[in-house]
């Protein structure tokens, strides 16, 4: 059991009040400053004087004491009882600008047969009779349209064989779509997620062919509107940088007026440590939550990793994936997912060849690596929703860069919890 006293932390805000958060009791509050001080005391002491225990604060101090609650339990890295996600191959027709495997590519295609094996070993595991197929980049999944759809025929007759319910996932940049691969889609009931920045000039900025001759935007934008008349709503994942942090209720405009039927965006802070300076993080937050605003009245769902994050208590920022890349690795992370990225061999765990071939000492490694915390994630308000952050982003970047990090995850959910106050 979890006592009420390491459940407490005080968050002060720019006005002369704290919020009072208890994250394993899903509690929180504001206190002015007479308040704070009892909540201090209790934190330090244990009691607080008896003149204080008539309060209206220590009242709700008793009542969140009597809730009993638990830490979270740590999963197992290697899980394929959930899923699978699939890297077909690193091919793309685009060069986005804040790419983050383009130095990594190959033009290596995952064969049928290692899916199928794979598709296999994840049907067997009854642990859960609920599975995950998801397709990714790294390249452009539909460049490689041929595999995918193999892959969807094959996931089908093994899952309905299996008795086993299934969900399919597609990310892509929506530049390959066509009405035949759409019917496809909409047959197969496939869940989709469209990377794609919105506005004209920052997407092709930003996500351009190679050529810069064409379009991506208008490409895009014709085919999201061509799944939304075949009755397929798309999700959209935006990537939001320097050239677009001021511009998120834009895009959510842009959104309410293009594509009324979506009504899930995520608007994700670019992974650069050259771009991601305290400037740009006090920005993206500003930004964020204006369109946050927005998006709540038109009846739009916006998030990021972080406001997600909010809705959840976790031991680890990700679990660590089941990540099958195009040369059969599997990986922990697909952003980590080819032998001339850096610390590859940190994430990889194992290789589908004859079966799936687990390695015990690179997941004890890899488990390591994802369990790692900050020194400052003990006394954090943050830590069971951050829960020590992304994984590849702390391994890959400075500590200046990573404290950073840790100061935008504490700014935003601090906005998060305002937000829901009324403060």
């Amino acid at each position: 059991m979890v006592e009420l006293r390491s459940d407490i932390f005080i968050i002060p805000t720019s006005n002369d009040i704290s919020i009072i958060y208890a994250p394993l009791r899903g509690a929180a509050f504001y206190a002015d400053s007479g308040a704070t001080c009892i909540i201090k005391e209790y934190v330090e002491r244990g009691n607080v004087s008896e003149e204080s225990k008539d309060t209206t604060v220590y009242k709700y101090l008793h009542e969140l004491s009597q809730l009993e609650v638990e830490k979270p339990k740590k999963e197992e890295i290697y899980n394929n009882s959930s899923g699978v996600m699939f890297i077909l191959s690193q091919i793309c027709n685009l060069k986005c600008s804040y790419c983050y495997s383009q130095n990594s590519r190959s033009k290596e295609i995952l064969s049928m047969e290692k899916i199928k094996t794979v598709v296999d070993s994840v049907c067997a595991n009854n642990i859960k009779k609920n599975k995950t197929f998801s397709f990714i980049g790294g390249g452009e999944p539909l460049t490689t349209w041929d595999v995918f759809k193999c892959s969807v025929n094959y996931i089908n007759k093994s899952t309905e064989k299996s008795g086993i319910s299934r969900r399919i996932g597609l990310t892509t940049n929506g530049t390959l779509l066509n009405k035949e691969r759409i019917l496809f889609l909409k047959e197969n009931e496939i869940v989709i997620s469209i990377s794609f920045d919105i506005l004209p000039d920052v997407q092709d900025n930003q996500r351009p062919f190679p050529n810069k001759k064409t379009s991506s935007f208008e490409r895009v934008h014709n085919n999201i509107k061509m799944l939304l008349s075949n009755g397929l709503i798309p999700k959209i994942r935006s990537t939001i940088t320097n050239n677009n942090v001021n511009l998120m209720t834009q895009m959510v405009e842009f959104v309410i007026k293009n594509y009324p039927e979506i009504k899930l965006l995520h608007l994700e802070p670019v992974t650069d440590i050259t771009e991601n300076s305290d400037d740009f993080y006090r920005a993206y937050i500003a930004s964020f939550m204006k369109a946050k605003q927005i998006s709540k009245e038109k009846g739009i769902y916006i998030k990021n990793s972080i406001t997600h994050s909010f809705k959840r208590i976790r031991t680890r920022f990700c679990h660590g994936e089941f990540c099958v890349t195009p040369s059969s690795d599997i990986v922990s992370c697909h952003r980590i997912s080819s032998d001339k990225e850096e610390c590859f061999e940190s994430f990889k765990y194992g290789k589908v060849i004859n079966d799936i071939e687990i390695d015990a000492k690179s997941t004890n490694h890899v488990q390591e690596i994802f369990d790692e915390k900050s020194k400052h994630c003990s006394t954090c308000f943050a830590k069971w929703h951050c829960a020590g952050g992304c994984a590849m982003f702390r391994v890959l970047s400075t500590e200046k860069v990573q404290l950073s990090y840790c100061t935008f995850v504490k700014n935003t959910l601090k906005s998060v919890l305002e937000e829901k106050l009324g403060i």
